[in-house]
């Protein structure tokens, strides 16, 4: 699901690069490419290269414009993981908790919900729907076992989605052939030529 927001920054750029920084950024891809193939040593062994962002040549249009696929990917598409015991696993300092933070550092576009506990009485509990980066929680009735558990772990975070279309799909999910034919219809319909 993380290569669909990097697909879309990617087609931002390409929707504002002019010729000259295409042919820039395929030059600079096809030096990086022939820099590795030169660098695999005949032991099997690669040595890193620095990597290189591509960026815009620095002509006025394209320097105004400079950055906006990463707002214009983030307007479109964010994806929310409901991990509804990722709360308890931040209290314990559990290392699932370290790999959750891990991802969020590491793609911009991806938000976690949770189910947090709060003890407010000698006997009584509350529970509230959080994000991570708390902005706001809801109080929930009472803890989502009660009921369907899988179900409801979706329904609490839904509340932090925005937008027009939104799939929920379970873990072991994504990498059906059919859910990549669903997504693609889904950004399809971000395109603003679309009826």
């Amino acid at each position: 699901m993380m290569y669909y927001y990097r697909a879309l920054k990617m087609l931002a750029f390409l929707d504002g690069a002019s010729e000259i920084d295409i042919r820039d950024g395929s030059r600079e891809l096809a030096s990086v490419n022939s820099m590795r193939r030169e660098n695999n040593g005949l032991d099997g062994s690669t040595r890193s290269i620095s990597s290189r962002s591509l960026s815009r040549a620095s002509s006025g249009v394209s320097t105004l414009f400079k950055g906006h696929e990463y707002g214009t990917a983030l307007m479109k598409y964010t994806y929310v993981v409901a991990c509804q015991i990722y709360g308890q696993q931040k209290a314990r300092k559990e290392s699932h908790a370290e790999d959750i933070l891990y991802l969020m550092k590491n793609n911009e576009a991806l938000r976690v919900a949770y189910v947090d506990e709060v003890n407010v009485g000698q006997d009584r509990v509350e529970y509230y729907s959080s994000w991570e980066v708390e902005i706001y929680r809801i109080r929930l009735p009472g803890p989502l076992k009660l009921g369907e558990g899988k179900p409801e772990n979706q329904n609490h975070a839904m509340i932090f989605t925005r937008g027009d279309a939104v799939q929920t799909i379970d873990m072991n999910q994504d990498n059906y052939f059919e859910e990549a034919l669903k997504m693609r219809n889904l950004l399809r319909t971000n395109h603003s030529g679309s009826a």
